[in-house]
């Protein structure tokens, strides 16, 4: 049965491809992690990280990604508003991309749609978290008429850019949440 369900989905097309489970370049990273409480752990990227206060992870998330990219948790966390902030912690296949992590995170923001007015708030720079160099970029974009203020933060690991995205209709809520990349640490 398994094996039937994983030729299905590598009949899809690209975008069509569920995540979970099936890496084409990176078998082994059939771990997506695990949370225990407000800790996310993953084992086979070799991190742990601890969610913001008041984040929840979201197991009703769409998690269908294109070929490189698997989903590894979607976090949420109440607001008084009537959008949610949310946690997006996603795995690219490094291999599939010649760019040094800051050239991954810069390209990241040149790929929104321009539908959504993407400004950048902030241009990508370094930071350093638990040993290893980290690279942000903090922008705003407008979706269904809300302006929504993301961090994207990236660091290069086991052959894989691993980031997270953190987005917000409060400015001053994202620099808050995405303060939580310090709880980073690696194994």
């Amino acid at each position: 049965m398994s094996r039937l369900c994983l030729l299905l989905l590598l009949s899809l097309p690209a975008g069509a491809q569920q995540s979970r489970g099936v890496i084409i370049n990176h078998p082994t990273l059939a771990d997506h992690g695990r949370v225990d409480g407000r800790i996310y752990s993953n084992n086979s990227l070799g991190l742990t990280y601890e969610l913001p206060d008041g984040f929840f992870v979201n197991s009703n998330a769409d998690d269908s990604m294109s070929g490189a990219n698997v989903l590894l948790m979607v976090a949420d966390q109440h607001t008084d508003r009537p959008w949610k902030n949310r946690l997006v912690m996603v795995a690219t296949d490094a291999a599939q991309f010649a760019w040094t992590t800051e050239k991954f995170v810069a390209e990241f923001v040149t790929k929104i749609p321009a539908k959504l007015h993407v400004v950048v708030r902030r241009d990508t720079y370094r930071l350093e978290v638990g040993g290893e160099e980290f690279y942000r970029v903090d922008y705003q974009k407008t979706d269904e008429g809300k302006t929504l203020y993301e961090s994207f933060i990236c660091v290069r690991q086991k052959g894989f850019f691993i980031s997270w995205t953190f987005v917000s209709l409060s400015a001053e809520e994202i620099d808050q949440i995405a303060s939580s990349i310090k709880t980073v640490s690696f194994h």
